[in-house]
């Protein structure tokens, strides 16, 4: 199997993997930021806020509806906040057009529902959605309280703290309940136009497509990315 790997820009990668053998396409842009406390919680809630709702598509339910309309088609957004880095990624996967019971640019109609998800999020002034940034915030200050309850998680921390010291490497991966209270529908903004800005970001292809086509259709997604 021959893997294509370019780098189109300073700072994006794209890597493509010919897969004969499957009958969909999937797609996943990952952003890399440094970890830092001040901006560790907004990064935690981040995927979560974006899942709630975008503008054609409001509400989590609205946006379920447009992916059972595109055959079953599948957006995750989840993060990995180990080591010195947070990893924001987003995943598309579709059937391939060839599957389609009628001729449909599918592929096509499912990049432009990720890119309302990442890229045309709910606002208000000059944030996300406050009631959308809230009812997260909340999910997981529970979340948080809930497992400082338990002992392996005081140990934990414990240990954490003993080899990091003040560090941010010190904080748990899903931050402290503390720096999620901070959070704000602005903040959150800030903190994801920043990492739009200035991440590197790796997108992966794997499928049957042209390589050159993805990569048209990934730096036509990116460019989106301006208008946050």
């Amino acid at each position: 199997m021959d893997v294509i790997l370019e780098h189109p820009a300073p700072g994006f990668r794209f890597c493509a993997v010919p897969a004969r053998q499957f009958k969909s396409d999937l797609i996943q842009l990952r952003f890399f930021v440094p970890k830092a406390a001040k901006t560790l919680s907004d990064y935690v809630l981040l995927p979560a806020v974006l899942r709630r709702g975008c503008e054609p598509y409001p509400t989590a339910r609205d946006l379920s509806r447009r992916l059972d309309d595109l055959y079953d088609a599948q957006i995750d957004l989840w993060n990995d906040l180990s080591g010195g880095t947070v990893e924001i990624f987003s995943e598309l996967r579709c059937l391939e057009d060839a599957c389609l019971p009628e001729p449909m640019n599918l592929f096509g109609e499912s990049l432009n529902t990720l890119e309302a998800v990442l890229f045309r999020p709910l606002r208000e002034e000059k944030g996300f959605r406050s009631s959308y940034v809230e009812g997260e915030r909340n999910n997981l200050i529970r979340m948080i309280r809930q497992s400082e309850k338990h002992g392996t998680y005081r140990a934990v921390s414990l240990l954490r703290r003993e080899i990091w010291g003040d560090s941010v490497d010190a904080l748990p991966a899903e931050g402290t309940a503390e720096g999620a209270a901070r959070v704000t529908g602005a903040s959150l903004l800030r903190a994801y136009r920043a990492l739009l800005e200035r991440a590197p970001v790796d997108a992966v292809y794997v499928g049957k497509r042209d390589p050159k086509e993805v990569l048209e259709r990934v730096r036509e997604l990116r460019k989106s990315a301006g208008v946050l």
